[in-house]
């Protein structure tokens, strides 16, 4: 028996098999679109499943959302990689996906891909990944190899999240991100309607936690720009969303 029979069979050039895999890519669409006419979601459900997902499994909300506050006060908060994944497997009769789309000397740009069979919804995301990293003292370095790579799998997460966002409805996302910060705070059960101040004890878990990465008490408050005394439930939810984002 010659070694060519035991060969498996490949394409002889990169085009054949570019076009295997556009083939391949087509028919798994036209599957989804299938199951998709057969068995369409239903959106209430959706949003009841995804809200008791964050009641039974209340550590997921606590990783549910990040926020972010520069020095000059800048804050930017939403929804995590997590929430969107989770909001993603709910929503069903959808696909996800981040590629590498280019790269050159300043860094590397990868895109985040998010397709609807039910309404053949499609949206893209890029996002652009360094490869410097500025240090706090204002120097700048190239990251090495292995930091360049974590850094652009960051780089695909984050572009991934930003297209399942914009894909999916406003208020689904919006009513998630929600639910997630009050549950983070005051834990499964809470009234949603109206959520009452943090006790002492939730106040004094994240501070804790904070001051084991050697946070004091001082330097959140000096963060977010209100005394302890006066924290409600929003500032422990975005010190919580700070923590997650470190």
């Amino acid at each position: 028996m010659s070694d060519d029979t035991l060969s498996p069979v490949l394409p002889h050039n990169l085009a054949e098999l570019v076009s295997m895999g556009a083939t391949m890519m087509r028919v798994e669409n036209e599957t989804m679109q299938t199951v998709a006419i057969q068995r369409p979601r239903d959106e209430e459900k959706v949003l009841k499943l995804a809200l008791k997902e964050l009641e039974i499994v209340p550590e997921e909300a606590r990783t549910a959302f990040y926020v972010i506050v520069y020095s000059d006060g800048t804050k930017i908060e939403g929804p995590s990689i997590k929430a969107a994944m989770a909001l993603a497997r709910r929503w069903g009769n959808c696909s996800v996906g981040g590629r590498v789309l280019s790269e050159d000397q300043e860094g590397i740009t990868v895109e985040g891909v998010f397709l609807d069979a039910e309404t053949n919804f499609r949206i893209l995301r890029p996002y652009r990944v360094s490869r410097y990293l500025k240090r706090k003292d204002g120097k700048v370095e190239v990251l090495r190899v292995d930091r360049l790579i974590t850094a652009i799998q960051a780089g695909v997460s984050k572009a991934i999240r930003n297209a399942i966002l914009a894909g999916l409805p406003a208020y689904l996302v919006q009513q998630y991100y929600k639910r997630a910060r009050q549950i983070a705070v005051h834990g499964p059960g809470s009234k949603p309607e109206k959520p009452q101040a943090p006790d002492a004890a939730k106040i004094d878990e994240i501070t804790q936690a904070f001051a084991r990465l050697g946070v004091e008490r001082a330097a959140l408050e000096a963060k977010l720009s209100v005394p302890v005394a006066e924290w409600t439930w929003e500032e422990v939810a975005d010190l919580r969303g700070l923590f997650h984002a470190i």
